[in-house]
């Protein structure tokens, strides 16, 4: 990927706070900062940093290491489907944990399927022990339309104050993430490669023939962007953005 008319639609959504088009919908991106560099957008670039300064501060104070931002790598981003893309994966990965075996293929409305549902009730009043049974927080614990992840390794995706303005209002890993999409690879039959993400595992993507008649079609579609950006991240240090 890395086209520059998305990276610097991807960078003025977020800088400037516009909502997107319904039809265009969630997209990632990783090296946010460092696009914003290489085109000069300083006034973006100063948002960014401002935005990380508030996150490094609550960091800290939870024991962990500030973020650092690379200035400098290839710029990856990529659209999710709309906004309900992601809930198909969601979706898949609360039925595997809760139910052990894969649900048929999602649709539109995938957010209010009941298991995953089930998934939202056990994090919000299940018990010690039932919570220590969920094993896709940072995937499933995360807003679906702007926000971030980290290349730091924390069990659980953390809640800034609200007095930060931190976007999303929940940070996961990148670490964690990537680790969570390593264990659905299975369940969909989806390889898992050892090699560092390059531009050309992104320009595959670009170029993806997706059979609206295959199963799974969509929640696929989803898995290789969070695995690609997820490792990415990990690779590069960067964070993942959704805008």
């Amino acid at each position: 990927m890395g086209q520059n008319g998305r990276q610097q639609s991807a960078r003025e959504i977020i800088c400037t706070g516009e909502k997107r088009a319904i039809e265009m919908g969630l997209a990632l991106e990783v090296g946010m900062l460092a696009g914003m560099v290489e085109y000069q957008d300083e006034e973006c670039a100063q948002w960014f940093n401002e935005e990380m300064a508030r996150l490094n501060s609550f960091l800290l104070s939870f024991g962990l290491k500030e973020h650092k931002e690379p200035e400098a790598c290839e710029v990856f981003s990529c659209s999710m489907r709309g906004y309900s893309g992601l809930h198909y994966l969601r979706r898949l990965a609360a039925h595997v944990n809760l139910r052990n075996e894969l649900p048929g293929s999602g649709d539109d409305d995938s957010s209010d399927d009941p298991v995953l549902r089930e998934y939202y009730r056990i994090v919000e009043k299940g018990s010690d022990d039932e919570q220590s049974k969920l094993k896709f927080d940072h995937l499933i614990l995360h807003s679906d339309s702007e926000g971030y992840y980290l290349p730091q390794d924390f069990e659980v995706p953390l809640i800034p104050p609200e007095s930060l303005k931190v976007a999303g209002d929940i940070v996961g890993s990148s670490l964690r993430l990537l680790r969570e999409c390593e264990a659905l690879a299975g369940y969909l039959k989806l390889p898992l490669s050892r090699e560092p993400v390059s531009m050309a595992d992104w320009s595959v993507l670009d170029q993806e023939v997706v059979d609206v008649e295959a199963e799974y079609v969509v929640e696929k579609f989803i898995w290789r962007r969070l695995y690609l950006a997820a490792k990415y991240s990990v690779q590069s240090g960067a964070a993942i953005v959704f805008c």
